[in-house]
Parts: structure tokens; C-alpha cells; sequence
């Protein structure tokens, strides 16, 4: 489906930084003023049972349809359908333990432009 160079050479670099992190680019960068920063898992709540392939696969597209597309040019449609059936074939439920298992945050900071 695509070419094993482009697969041995495509790297995704996730880096989730911290409050503080983030707190000192918004400083330095200068154009807001921080009003308030919460820390929320999104997951927290969410029944894992409920997770389905077809849910985590759009988790997937939605991160990283952009960089898979600019790497591998328009394979989307392939990608969909190989990671549902990868998914959907997980019988000993590796994947679901590592969605169980993986912590998820999602920062929400509300600014203020500076005048």
C-alpha cells in the first residue's frame, strides 16, 4: 500500500508539556495574558467498555490525518479500514488496556490579548 521507505522514515514527534511549559511560551511569546489554566482527562469518566475501534480509529484521523496525509500522499481511506480491522481484531485486548492504561490530558487556558 505504500512504499517502505516512506513507512521506515515517517516519525511523529508527541511531546505533551507541562503547565509550567506552557505558562513560560505564553510569557515569552508576549500577545496574552493567562486568565485561567485547568487540567482535565477527558477519559476520566468514560465507561472503557463503550470504546469501540471505530472511535479510536477517528481519535487517530483526527490528530493525525494532516502529517499522514503530507507523508504518504492520499492513503486515508487504506488507513481507516487497516486500523479498524487491526483494532477490531485485538482479541486479547492489548489495545483497550493501553487506552485504559494511557493517561490523557487536555489543557484548557483561557487568555486575554494584551492591549
Amino acid at each position: 500500500m505504500i512504499d517502505k521507505a516512506k513507512f521506515d522514515s515517517f516519525y511523529v514527534p508527541l511531546h505533551g508539556p507541562s503547565i509550567e511549559e506552557v505558562r513560560e511560551i505564553i510569557k515569552e511569546e508576549g500577545s496574552f495574558l493567562i486568565k485561567e489554566m485547568r487540567v482535565h482527562d477527558p477519559t476520566a469518566e468514560m465507561n472503557i467498555a463503550l470504546s469501540s475501534p471505530s472511535k479510536f480509529v477517528n481519535n487517530l484521523i483526527a490528530l493525525f490525518e494532516p502529517i499522514i496525509v503530507q507523508h504518504f500522499g492520499e492513503v486515508m481511506d487504506e488507513f481507516v479500514r487497516a486500523a479498524e480491522l487491526h483494532c477490531s481484531l485485538d482479541v486479547d485486548g492489548c489495545l483497550r488496556e493501553e487506552r485504559a492504561r494511557t493517561s490523557r490530558a487536555m489543557l484548557v487556558v483561557s487568555l486575554a490579548k494584551v492591549s
